[in-house]
């Protein structure tokens, strides 16, 4: 029997085969950032067919970041004709501008913010050229759009960190306030904090970080920027009590508990300084020291509904139930309005499995036809089993 001969395949075939093996390559070479080999791969194949997009591009790109700038601008233009809408070529004129002839940079960047409005790289690119032409406070603009497209990037900050440090000192700080009212929130709490980092002792850098913070609740964030101010003022009360309320929100109750007493020295009949330092020494298993405390601290802040919650609590702590029944009605009927109030006594009263009186007590703050809010709820869920 005679075998056939196996069919060669087409030459337009054969060459389709070839030119996918050598796009394959070229991929691969991209990939592993072998940029002198991906150059020549895509060289090959921009060659073969000149009006192929990604070819074009990607053998821009190649010769850009094999150190070949000049040699990109050509494939990258000819990109651009082709995809007169896609921003991608664009940023390789604008990144070989920067190296070639910076001057004409800015003009190539703001092309392609026209086309990728939110180009990390264009924003930042910006403001490094102005920071560059000794336009430090120009460039914070610039800057804060890049930090509001991507607000944790290392070349953002360490940028923001070179702008900042380029502002005149006594020019810094309304510079950098002009700065964040105009930026994202995400951009400003990132200038704040390279602000604070760059003059650690400018204590209003210190102080707007610790607000910016305190205002999106991030509290154990805080607490470094309060412990510099309080540090550097240890007799102002107002960052003693921030630094205070930053560690109760953390449950650091034996340093929360620190810090309120020092408030209660400054100003020893502060109400909430007097609850707060009680709530803290209970839940640090001080509870004899916390009732004092409230005791105490109602001897002139007498009707106190934060105090008042905090004495029946106590009490209840220390297992002095008859005491802190008592208490419980002395406080919601000096402040029968109170939610937190009604609440904590219907939790109070669900430990002590008297179900019964809770229910009533819930029925009471609502009213047995009301609507029951979120709080209420899950109470009477609670109730219910």
């Amino acid at each position: 029997m005679t075998l056939a001969a196996p069919a060669q395949p087409d030459p337009a075939s054969r060459a389709a085969a070839l030119d996918a093996t050598g796009r394959e390559a070229a991929l691969d070479a991209t990939e592993l950032h072998d940029w002198p080999r991906a150059a020549a791969l895509w060289a090959e194949q921009a060659s073969a067919q000149p009006r192929d997009f990604e070819a074009q591009l990607r053998l821009a790109e190649a010769l850009f970041f094999a150190a070949r700038p000049a040699e990109a601008v050509a494939p990258a233009k000819l990109a651009a004709r082709l995809r007169p809408k896609e921003a991608r070529p664009l940023l390789v004129l604008a990144r070989a501008a920067t190296a070639l002839e910076p001057a004409a940079a800015p003009a190539a960047w703001r092309a392609v913010l026209a086309l990728a409005p939110r180009s990390f790289e264009a924003w930042a690119r910006l403001a490094e050229l102005q920071l560059a032409q000794g336009r430090a406070a120009t460039a914070l603009e610039p800057l804060a759009r890049a930090l509001g497209v991507q607000p944790d990037h290392p070349f953002g900050l360490a940028l923001a960190g070179r702008v900042l440090g380029a502002l005149p000192a006594r020019q810094r700080q309304d510079r950098l306030n002009q700065a964040v009212a105009a930026a994202t929130p995400d951009a400003g709490l990132a200038l704040r904090h390279v602000a604070a980092q760059v003059e650690p002792l400018d204590m209003r850098a210190q102080a707007a970080l610790a607000q910016a913070l305190l205002a999106r609740q991030a509290h154990a964030q805080a607490l470094a920027p309060l412990r510099a101010l309080v540090q550097a003022s240890p007799n102002a009360p107002e960052p003693l009590a921030q630094l205070a309320r930053c560690l109760h929100h953390t449950a650091a109750w034996p340093a929360a508990a620190r810090n309120w007493r020092r408030l209660l020295r400054l100003r020893p009949q502060d109400a909430e300084a007097g609850q707060h330092l009680a709530e803290a020494l209970r839940h640090d298993n001080q509870a004899e020291a916390a009732l004092r405390v409230a005791q105490q601290a109602l001897g002139h802040a007498q009707g106190h509904a934060g105090l008042l919650r905090e004495h029946a609590l106590c009490l209840a702590a220390l297992g002095r139930h008859a005491e802190a029944n008592t208490a419980w009605a002395t406080a919601l009927a000096a402040h029968p309005h109170d939610s937190a109030l009604h609440l904590e006594q219907v939790a109070y009263l669900l430990r002590q499995h008297r179900h019964a009186e809770a229910l009533a007590a819930l029925e009471r703050r609502v009213g047995p036809s009301a609507g029951y809010d979120r709080a209420s709820l899950l109470l009477l869920r609670q109730l219910q089993r």
